[in-house]
């Protein structure tokens, strides 16, 4: 054959053949996966399928899966009262699992509020600090207490959730290290969590009418506050130094020890601080004296002497430090540079300055004192 020959030869529109021959096919496929995604969707709404690695299978998007009930006043609160438990709250009540940390996911998004904000908010700061007393008041080894919320941070040491800390010594919080500031946001997340559904069943016992639907409305704008010491460094005296509060509870109002300011144990033990004097004071204290009494007064003295400081170089850090590896721990990246900061370094001093030696001497018994979860909402 030559060249004239083999150029005259009809050309082959291979892109049409391929197309009529695979087309039927692609039809035939798409359809195929529209239908049983249809028939997934169906399967998931009619709760045909329970289990929930078929159901993201099935509803990959969760578009048949319900949401999570909006906790609109007038309605009962409890999960369990209403027969629609959260995904979560379901794996959760199917012991032995683990806790699952989920945080509040029963209210929709809810900004975070400056303290001073959330104070003048008077029914959700009343359902806030009786919520926090009733989680104070529960026995020590529930793993929902107070206590044993507060020694996931550090002492006193105890496994929870049926896992041993990073160290027997210092608990599971990750000091100097580049998990720090990641590590707090589900422990804070568990805190919410925990003391969030203390609120709301406390405010579904108040009598039925305007005031169970007020504490049940604020119970629903409930999120952790922040405390920005970076601002104004000035404890108030509701976080500071006042001994009682007067608050309303589902039987009336009544004065109860502020729990804001003090956790006293029940029981103490000795072995809860193995070193002295932490293993002879009964409750937790801020720059106690020799006799373990807290003194106010020294906090906001040690505060204001450091408040320039404090907002400089929280300006700083935000506004020149570009390695997160540095900003966000003290281990300074092999410690090179003396004139480095870290988030966690602040963090450090805001806990000294508050607790003196009630907080960093030694052992960390800082989450043990409430207005650390405040502290930490705000690094």
């Amino acid at each position: 054959m030559d060249v004239k020959a083999f150029t005259d030869l009809p050309k082959v529109r291979t892109s049409r053949l391929y197309s009529r021959r695979w087309l039927p096919a692609l039809l035939a496929s798409v359809c195929m996966i529209v239908t049983l995604f249809a028939l997934g969707k169906l399967m998931v709404a009619n709760k045909v399928i329970r289990n929930e690695r078929l159901m993201s299978l099935v509803d990959p998007l969760g578009i048949a899966t319900t949401t999570p009930e909006r906790f609109d006043a007038g309605t009962k609160v409890s999960s369990a009262e209403n027969g629609k438990l959260h995904k979560m709250d379901k794996r959760q009540s199917q012991g032995p699992a683990r806790y699952v940390s989920s945080g509040i996911n029963w209210n929709g998004i809810r900004q975070r509020r400056n303290w001073n904000d959330f104070a003048r908010d008077a029914d959700l700061l009343n359902l806030f600090l009786c919520g926090l007393e009733a989680m104070q008041a529960k026995d020590q080894n529930n793993a929902e207490s107070y206590f044993r919320i507060a020694g996931i941070h550090g002492a006193p040491y105890r496994s929870w959730n049926g896992q041993g800390g990073v160290n027997a010594n210092t608990g599971y919080c990750p000091h100097a290290s580049i998990l720090f500031p990641t590590w707090h946001r589900p422990y804070l997340a568990t805190i919410e969590q925990i003391l969030g559904r203390t609120m709301r069943d406390l405010a579904n016992r108040y009598p039925a009418g305007s005031v169970r639907t007020r504490y049940q409305q604020a119970a629903n704008r409930f999120r952790l506050p922040y405390w920005d010491w970076a601002s104004n460094a000035q404890l108030p005296a509701l976080l500071g130094s006042q001994a009682t509060v007067t608050v309303q509870k589902p039987q009336g109002f009544v004065t109860i020890p502020n729990p804001m300011v003090s956790y006293a144990f029940h029981p103490f033990s000795s072995s809860f601080f193995p070193f002295t004097p932490f293993n002879r004071w009964t409750r937790t204290l801020r720059q106690p004296d020799t006799n373990g009494n807290s003194r106010p007064a020294v906090v906001n003295q040690q505060l204001a002497a450091n408040q320039v400081s404090l907002r400089n170089r929280v300006f700083n850090l935000l506004s020149y430090q570009r390695q997160f590896n540095i900003f966000s721990n003290k281990a300074w990246n092999g410690g090179n540079d003396g004139n480095q900061d870290s988030v966690e370094s602040i963090h450090d001093l805001i806990h000294g300055l508050v607790g003196g030696e009630g907080h960093m001497a030694v052992v960390d018994t800082s989450a043990m004192d409430p207005i650390f979860w405040l502290h930490h909402c705000n690094v």
